[in-house]
């Protein structure tokens, strides 16, 4: 009994002994409230874009990953800070990029489904139901993940600041609702080949500049020509067509032509033709694009 009373004090004395465990909560770590304000103002750059907000909530150097939103600038660029990327760059690597690219983009709807808060980082769901003026747009649902950092000014009501966005969506859904919209470009060919009878022309018989297109699928309205920079004169391009495919018998080959129409957002019509001379063993290709009113 005696010994029994005594194991029973130690084991009370150990336990008023043993310290309480706390952790420490990091400065880095957000509340469910930090958290959710975090992934609201991001949503608010997105859904109706201010500079005001992003000069205050984004860092300068600030980051965007987003093999969705690259994707859908390479197949339906809008705006003319709207550039071809390779899918796994970065969309935007300034907070001044995004700016200038976000600030061109139409408003959406934007709203939270979940949000999970961490440490140094916010997870999202999202969704949006208005990616394009057409009747029942398809929903799109995303992910994000966001890294924070802390806001040095106290003063300011966003406690964390965005440094780097990691956002992905259902972005096959979102184009198809803008080229339902008839908001993306349309394009449209023809080739055909001719007869060895037919001789050699001499001349584009097109109107226009004669440029060779650089990106011709990613011009845009807003960026002509995203096809080049550089152009030659009418009367330069007959001469080059002119030393380039020789009138030469024609028994010895034949010419494709091919015209691809492309219409841009802005309801510009461009026409490209390609005529290809297959002369013995030689190939040569000239190529014209004409803007129509």
């Amino acid at each position: 009994m005696f010994t029994a009373t005594i194991i029973t004090s130690l084991l009370a004395a150990t336990a008023l002994a043993r310290p309480n465990v706390i952790r420490k909560r990091d400065n880095t770590c957000l509340t469910y409230d930090q958290a959710y304000k975090v992934a609201e103002t991001w949503g608010s750059l997105i859904a109706n874009y201010s500079t005001a907000v992003a000069e205050l909530a984004l860092v300068e150097n600030f980051t965007d990953y987003s093999e969705s939103v690259n994707s859908l600038i390479n197949n339906c660029p809008q705006g003319d800070a709207a550039v071809a990327l390779p899918l796994e760059d970065p969309t935007f690597t300034t907070r001044a990029a995004f700016e200038l690219g976000q600030g061109q983009q139409p408003p959406i709807n934007f709203n939270l489904l979940q949000v999970f808060p961490g440490c140094g980082s916010v997870s999202f769901r999202w969704k949006t139901t208005n990616t394009a003026p057409i009747p029942n747009p398809r929903p799109i649902i995303g992910l994000i993940v966001i890294e924070t950092v802390p806001n040095p000014n106290k003063d300011s009501e966003y406690e964390f600041l965005i440094s780097t966005v990691y956002s992905e969506f259902d972005s096959g859904d979102w184009l198809q609702n803008l080229k339902d919209a008839g908001i993306c470009a349309t394009t449209s060919s023809a080739c055909a080949t001719a007869s060895p009878t037919t001789p050699v022309a001499s001349a584009p018989t097109s109107a226009g500049e004669a440029i060779s297109p650089a990106g011709y699928a990613t011009a845009s309205a807003a960026a002509p020509p995203a096809y080049q920079t550089t152009s030659i004169t009418q009367a330069a391009a007959a001469a080059a067509y002119t030393t380039a495919a020789p009138a030469i018998p024609v028994s010895t080959g034949t010419i494709d032509k091919c015209t691809t129409t492309s219409t841009d957002q802005a309801g510009n019509v461009w026409i490209k033709v390609t005529e290809t001379s297959h002369v013995y063993a030689t190939m040569t290709e000239y190529v014209t694009v004409t803007k129509t009113a």
